[in-house]
């Protein structure tokens, strides 16, 4: 198996947020909204939000397109539809919530959301209001997730894959990323990655571990290729793309010029 560059896209822009939906690339369009890319890394649509805007983080409908922009500096979430039209929530400003990466999100009125506190927000898209919950509102109207937070709400959880039932945590000298199935409660540990790696994904049995000057991906079987980044780029994020192969996207820096990012999407091969 060869790992093979397939596609690339170049733009003169502060790049910092990636995410994939089903077989969409989405990153921001400088600090006012997002860009949609194709699996070629073609343009397909470019969303105006509002100026200054800062994305924190992406929440995930598990079954359909749908999608929830976190924006901490600006004090709202932001709902992206399957037909890309989208619906501002704004909420007051709460400088101590912090939100963790273990949510909930598989009916279309509402979300739970949890922060680093061990707090328990929801979040009603019919009402557009965030409201904090009890363990007892979670427990009767989610108990599968209320059993997972109950497990893993002090597990310093890295990312979260309801889609697979997998959370990924790292051992507490930060030297094994561990991946661990809640159903079946299964555990992989995965050692010899970078010290700081400061990132990892998850797809069907794949690993990806960013760091800075390198990206590692480790497949279903172990096996290791390794994508050096060259000076004066380094790699900030990287994620699977939706394929019949293994595929994914990185999205590079250059540190000379920090408005000048790349994508590149590799594939594994024969």
């Amino acid at each position: 198996m060869n790992l093979v560059k397939c596609y690339e896209f170049k733009v003169d822009a502060q790049l910092y947020f990636l995410e994939i939906i089903k077989n969409r690339i989405i990153i921001n369009n400088k600090y006012e909204g997002i860009i949609i890319l194709n699996y070629y890394l073609d343009l397909v649509k470019t969303i105006k939000i509002f100026d200054d805007l800062i994305i924190e983080r992406c929440y995930k409908h598990f079954f359909d397109d749908t999608f929830l922009l976190f924006c901490f500096e600006n004090n709202c979430f932001i709902y992206i539809n399957k037909l890309w039209k989208f619906r501002i929530i704004q909420i007051e400003q709460n400088d101590e919530m912090f939100l963790s990466h273990l949510y909930w999100w598989k009916n279309t009125d509402e979300i739970i959301l949890t922060s680093y506190k061990n707090e328990i927000f929801r979040l009603s898209l019919i009402e557009e209001s965030l409201s904090k919950v009890t363990e007892n509102y979670l427990k009767y109207h989610y108990i599968q997730f209320y059993k997972i937070w109950m497990d893993y709400k002090d597990v310093p959880v890295v990312r979260f894959f309801p889609e697979e039932s997998v959370l990924l945590f790292q051992n507490k000298l930060e030297t094994e990323l561990i991946i661990n199935n809640y159903i079946d409660t299964t555990e992989r540990h995965i050692s010899s990655f970078l010290k700081d790696t400061h990132d990892f994904y998850y797809q069907k049995g794949s690993v990806l571990a960013i760091h800075e000057k390198q990206v590692d991906l480790i497949t279903p079987d172990n096996e290791r290729f390794k994508i050096p980044t060259k000076n004066p780029w380094v790699s900030l994020r990287a994620k699977f793309i939706e394929s019949k192969n293994i595929c994914f996207v990185v999205l590079y820096r250059n540190e000379s010029y920090p408005d000048n990012v790349k994508l590149i999407s590799y594939c594994l091969k024969k």
